[in-house]
């Protein structure tokens, strides 16, 4: 009966931590799982922001067009979504992606977030031929022509 006890001993002793490790290696692969879940899903979330924007472009509803002198200025007068961005930003999802990518899309929705000021500015301004308009004008068309340069390029990243 003791060599029974004794067996069982060193069967426990030597199974405990090999159980152990297995557990210990499946959960970790569950881990990672969720996190390649949690990368996909913020991926996902910001790749759609993205194509928000660019319906924005492509729609002409959306699209000023200002006469000032000799120069014609066309831009997008609607606010730019970012709450994705934001969210990400603050509940520390952008730690998902890569550090090069978490730079071009903070590069990109700077933009964003510039020409949203930019619009607010201008709803401010009472005096519509107040020179500084034409200076709003033109950064609005930059704005939008880097964002129409750098979101698809961004959203093949985010693919």
């Amino acid at each position: 009966m003791s060599r029974w006890f004794a067996a069982a001993t060193i069967m426990s002793v030597i199974g405990a931590p090999f159980l152990y490790f297995q557990k210990m290696r499946d959960r970790e692969k569950d881990l990672e799982a969720a996190s390649d879940d949690e990368k996909r899903r913020a991926s996902l979330s910001l790749y759609l922001e993205l194509e928000d924007t660019l319906e924005a472009f492509r729609d002409a509803n959306n699209v000023c067009k200002v006469q000032h002198g000799s120069k014609t200025s066309l831009f997008v007068n609607r606010f730019l979504n970012h709450d994705m961005y934001d969210g990400m930003v603050l509940s520390a999802k952008m730690g998902l992606l890569t550090p090069d990518l978490q730079q071009d899309v903070q590069n990109v929705f700077r933009k964003i977030k510039l020409h949203n000021r930019y619009l607010e500015h201008m709803d401010k301004i009472q005096d519509k031929n107040n020179p500084y308009l034409l200076q709003h004008y033109e950064v609005l068309e930059e704005y939008e022509a880097y964002l129409k340069d750098n979101i698809p390029r961004l959203m093949n990243e985010l693919k």
